[in-house]
């Protein structure tokens, strides 16, 4: 079993690898000094390093790393936005026999190193490491790859086909030959599935954080990091900025690192440089984006055509009729059956609480009908959004002849259709983003921020400005606002100011990245006819009479009967139960008191039917008793009849006897 599960990851590896293609990245120059070396493009990860060859043993710098190989990722990643975290190696890989990595489902992108000098192990500070935006923090499969031997000598270390480098381990010394395993991950093989409200959180706000951080960037909000969208840090609701003092953004908005130009210590180098004025940039709060006002809207809904099924006969009343004279006769039965639709919609798709997506999936029997609503949960309803039910009446008489001294046994039959219609809703994740920061002054320069009560003045005002509300959602308010050029911003002059920020306003409005798929299905099940069947009863014995029995003189009124079509195959203990842990994992008062409410409601019904059949029994019982007298009164009188008969035929034979 263990051999055939290999193979098929390793078959499903080698179509990943197949779907991706990869590049050498050129180092040969920037790594020989301080600086950032990194994959070409956003969307391209490091699978191995190219060395050259070593001076000697004793003399192999780390300037000798001259190119990386880099990937694309495979499906479904291939088109995803980008997540980038800065991993800190300053004090890590100082020491010997130690292992660095990324942070969990995080891939090298790139490496930084210090100094101007050829360089140890121990100048490689920092790594650039990055994801797709919807990548789960975790892993496909991972392994050390053993490049001990390979990576003394020139040449190209890499991990496997479809494996990406996540981390790096050194030996004792500090010469570059001294790497020795590359940590080798592959992606996860599909995004998480969304089935609660605290993953939907984490989908919009991976995905969106980088776009609103260069939206802030755009508007005047201050950078403190390498690189705009980069290097933030999440706690709760909120992402912060984690400040880097080696790379700053520069306050007149260039991607500037400090450290690159002034060395290992550029943030104390730029303190004595540009005096308080950097110390008062440098002091202010980082970019902060705070996400809230969740919420989730039913944006569309697709139906499947409808499969139509035909359900095995209920019975819904069953007797027997008995014969107990010298004749046949025929039996009349008259009923009339209101049968109610009854509507089962079935969850396809897993999502823990329905009451966190607080919204509703409709589904219409026919064009002409109210239509019915659902929870997203596996439920059964007898009532439209009207609070009526929808109904088909049958009235029948059906004729039996019974023979003499026989009896029959009837079951009255419902026949019943169930509709099937499967649907795919998509559902919108709704939100608020407010940016918390400072504004840069800028003296009125293209870099300035663009509030129309702050551009271009000498203040670095905190402003926390927030895009959306409980009733409009986050890509609603920023389309609106940009649109008509609402205050306080100035977005004509913004968008002069950057080119590229209509379509980056344009890609944070756009629905589709704020949408997932639900899937359901609709059961409608309701009756089309009424039947009898008839069943001889063998052997009949007056003994054999039960509480159900109706006598041959008994002629029948029209008796009305109501039933809910339902499809009995269709087990709902398992969605109560759910329903039911459900509740329990709920502590909020008000949905307390509303499952008091129901749990009352439901105990009334409980009631009302315990009452309903102990009347029924009662009748039955009754019905029963009238039986009985009525068989004891025809028994008197088949007795009488037989004396008369006998008393008759004495004399008969005495007259002849005389």
């Amino acid at each position: 079993t263990s051999l055939i599960v290999h193979l098929l990851l390793a078959a499903a590896l080698v179509a990943a690898a197949a779907a991706s293609w990869c590049q050498r990245a050129n180092w040969w120059r920037s790594f020989d000094r301080a600086g950032l070396s990194r994959c070409p493009g956003d969307r391209m990860y490091v699978t191995g390093f190219y060395r050259n060859a070593r001076k000697s043993w004793s003399h192999d710098p780390i300037q000798l790393l001259e190119e990386a190989e880099c990937c694309s990722p495979p499906a479904p990643w291939v088109n995803s936005k980008t997540q980038t975290h800065t991993a800190n190696w300053w004090l890590r890989f100082d020491w010997g026999n130690t292992w660095v990595d990324c942070p969990p489902g995080y891939f090298v992108q790139g490496l930084f190193r210090s100094e101007y000098t050829p360089g140890k192990l121990h100048n490689i500070e920092e790594a650039r490491c990055s994801k797709p935006a919807d990548h789960p923090n975790y892993y496909g499969h991972c392994y050390n790859a053993d490049v001990l031997l390979p990576f003394d000598n020139k040449g190209l270390s890499k991990c496997q086909s479809g494996y990406y480098v996540t981390g790096l381990y050194r030996s004792s010394c500090d010469e570059l030959y001294c790497i020795e395993s590359l940590r080798c991950c592959s992606m996860a093989s599909r995004r998480e599935v969304l089935d609660d409200l605290a993953k939907a959180k984490t989908r919009v706000m991976d995905t969106t954080m980088a776009d609103i951080a260069r939206l802030g960037y755009y508007l005047g909000y201050g950078c403190k990091v390498q690189f705009i969208g980069e290097d933030f840090s999440r706690h709760g609701d909120t992402w912060s900025q984690i400040v880097d003092e080696n790379a700053p953004c520069d306050n007149r908005g260039s991607n500037w690192a400090p450290s690159v130009k002034y060395g290992r210590y550029g943030y104390a180098i730029l303190h004595a440089k540009f005096g308080s004025g950097y110390r008062a940039y440098t002091s202010s709060p980082p970019l902060s984006i705070n996400y809230a006002h969740w919420g989730f809207r039913l944006k569309g809904i697709k139906y499947e055509t409808p499969a139509v099924t035909q359900l095995p006969p209920e019975v819904i009343e069953s007797g027997t009729v008995y014969n107990n004279f010298n004749k046949a006769f025929t039996k009349r039965l008259s009923r009339c059956v209101t049968s109610t639709r009854s509507v089962t919609h079935v969850q396809l798709n897993p999502w823990k609480n329905y009451r966190e997506l607080n919204l509703q999936i409709p589904y219409r029997p026919t064009p002409d009908l109210p239509s019915y609503g659902f929870n997203y949960v596996t439920s059964s309803s007898t009532t439209d959004r009207s609070q009526n039910t929808q109904d088909h009446t049958f009235t029948k008489t059906f004729y039996k002849t019974i023979a003499p001294h026989s009896a029959a046994r009837w079951n009255l039959l419902l026949s019943k259709t169930r509709r099937s219609v499967a649907y795919t809703a998509t559902i919108e994740i709704r939100f608020s983003a407010e940016l918390q920061g400072f504004l840069r002054w800028g003296e009125g320069s293209r870099l300035t921020n663009y509030h129309s009560q702050y551009h271009g003045s000498r203040s670095r005002p905190i402003c926390n400005y927030r895009f959306g509300n409980q009733n409009t959602g986050f890509r609603q308010a920023l389309r609106s606002q940009s649109s008509v050029d609402a205050p306080p911003w100035l977005w004509n002059d913004l968008r002069h100011a950057y080119k590229s920020a209509q379509g980056l306003i344009n890609d944070l409005t756009d629905g589709r990245r704020y949408v997932f798929k639900l899937s359901g299905r609709f059961d409608d099940v309701i009756g089309t006819k009424v039947d009898v069947a008839w069943h001889n009863v063998p052997r009949w014995k007056r003994s054999e009479q039960s509480l159900e029995e109706r006598d041959a003189g008994d002629d029948e009124a029209v008796k009305n009967i109501y039933h809910v079509a339902r499809d009995l195959s269709f087990d709902l203990g398992a969605a109560m139960q759910n329903l039911q842990n459900q509740d329990r994992s709920l502590d909020s008062p008000e949905l307390q008191i509303q499952d008091r409410s129901l749990g009352s409601q439901e105990l009334q019904i409980q009631d009302r039917s315990l009452d309903s059949q102990e009347l029924q029994n009662q009748d039955r019982s009754l019905n029963s008793q009238d039986l009985q007298n009525q068989d004891r009164s025809l028994d008197s009188q088949d007795l009488q009849n037989q004396d008369r008969s006998l008393n008759s035929q004495d004399l008969q034979n005495q007259d002849r006897s005389l």
